[in-house]
């Protein structure tokens, strides 16, 4: 508790973070770097815990249409919309996060040639799976997707369950 007020240098810092939050420690380094400027701090190689709580705070809310704005996400889904005739994409490791995540999704409805999008390795949480799942309502024509080691959970699978449907396969012992 009192870590909230303590202020920590990088390496507990993102002890800390990464043991709460299973983050990796890479990308908790370069939270704490652009915390330590001038614009959020002293720039003095130290951070509190509350100090990241209030700047969180301070960030505005941005709208699904700002979001889907995004001059990223909007470059990201240019690529695969009913214009290309890319057939497999892959932005592994490309940190790409639910706002991109939703302007794949929008383009993807529009989509004819995709048939693999591997998305592996990004910042993707249920959000951005809702969104692509919903475009696999409109483009049927997605064979592979690739979603591992992002941060979709049991909320992002339900909305692909609730799209493409579930069946249960029962296994029976041999005798």
């Amino acid at each position: 508790a009192t870590s909230s007020f303590n202020p920590l240098d990088m390496r507990s810092f993102t002890e800390a973070v990464h043991t709460k939050f299973g983050l990796p420690s890479e990308e908790v380094d370069r939270v704490f770097k652009v915390l330590d400027t001038p614009t959020f701090s002293a720039g003095d190689g130290l951070v509190t815990l509350g100090h990241v709580k209030e700047v969180l705070e301070q960030l505005p809310a941005l709208s699904h249409e700002e979001e889907l704005k995004d001059p990223i996400g909007a470059a990201f889904g240019a690529l695969l919309d009913g214009t290309s005739v890319v057939e497999i994409a892959s932005f592994r490791y490309c940190e790409l996060g639910s706002i991109e995540a939703q302007a794949i999704g929008k383009a993807l409805q529009q989509a004819q040639h995709l048939r693999a999008l591997n998305l592996w390795g990004n910042h993707i949480c249920d959000r951005g799976a809702a969104a692509l799942a919903e475009a696999c309502e409109h483009y049927f024509g997605l064979q592979y997707l690739g979603l591992g080691r992002n941060y979709v959970t049991h909320v992002g699978l339900e909305s692909f369950c609730k799209v493409l449907g579930v069946s249960r396969i029962d296994l029976k012992e041999r005798g």
